[in-house]
């Protein structure tokens, strides 16, 4: 947990996102393009949400926040990779 709300809450969004391009992601390499938009629609809300963050987090906070970001897009990217 982080001192700043709206930082935990972009850390909640974030992984309700991965979860809802996990699931659209599998359903798109079958076909199925409807999940698509709901991935869509949270980037944007997640773009909205980060940029609210500017200031919000302390030096040590905002490592923390980066280096949890970077071990998600890691886990997405192997994520995609195994569904080749």
């Amino acid at each position: 947990m982080l001192s700043s709300q709206p930082a935990n809450d972009y850390l909640q969004s974030y992984e309700a996102y991965i979860r809802d391009f996990k699931t659209a992601y599998k359903a798109m390499r079958e076909g199925d393009m409807t999940k698509y938009q709901a991935v869509i629609d949270g980037a944007k809300e997640l773009q909205k949400k980060s940029q609210k963050l500017s200031g919000e987090l302390s030096p040590e906070e905002q490592q923390r926040f980066a280096n949890y970001l970077n071990k998600k897009a890691a886990e997405l990217s192997q994520f995609a990779s195994q569904q080749h």
